[in-house]
């Protein structure tokens, strides 16, 4: 056989065992981060209507589920609301953390639901907070930010209106 026929059926395999390799490293990268998965964040609901909401009859409150249908931990990392009038508490496994509204830093707080977990988001209107004459529709927001699919600071709204009354 001719030398160079030789070069090249032995250069022709290399380079197909080569090819083989590099597919089954890929192939082992890929299947490994699948089964690190990603959390996913899901809600009973990201909009809701309190209704008329009467300053005599003072807080209304509303309960929101998240789950995480993800096959990873998702962490909450702040949790914050559009105004003064609004908080928000997230429980889970009943340990309740403390209290987020507007201003509220989130700087030392995070909290973890693993995958398949539920946990409860309570979100407290306060129709008196803005004074007796602040009568009508509003819309406020409670916005969460978490790792939901895997991104750094993915941040998801709830959406609330309401009508206050005297």
């Amino acid at each position: 056989m001719d030398n160079k026929i030789k070069i090249l059926i032995v250069s022709t395999l290399i380079l197909v065992i080569g090819g083989i390799a590099a597919a089954v490293v890929v192939n082992k990268k890929q299947s490994g981060s699948q089964q690190q998965g990603a959390p996913m964040l899901e809600m009973t609901e990201k909009r809701f209507d309190l209704g008329t909401v009467s300053m005599a009859d003072g807080l209304a409150r509303h309960m929101v589920e998240l789950t995480n249908a993800g096959s990873a931990d998702l962490k909450i990392n702040s949790i914050k609301t559009s105004c003064m009038c609004t908080e928000a508490v997230l429980e889970i496994d009943g340990k309740k953390s403390p209290k987020f509204g507007m201003h509220t830093s989130t700087a030392f707080w995070s909290a973890k639901i693993k995958p398949g977990q539920s946990a409860k988001l309570e979100i407290t209107f306060n129709p008196n907070a803005h004074g007796p004459d602040a009568t009508g529709p509003v819309t406020r927001a409670v916005t969460l930010s978490s790792n939901d699919q895997g991104k750094s600071k993915a941040r998801t709204s709830i959406i609330f209106t309401a009508n206050v009354v005297k």
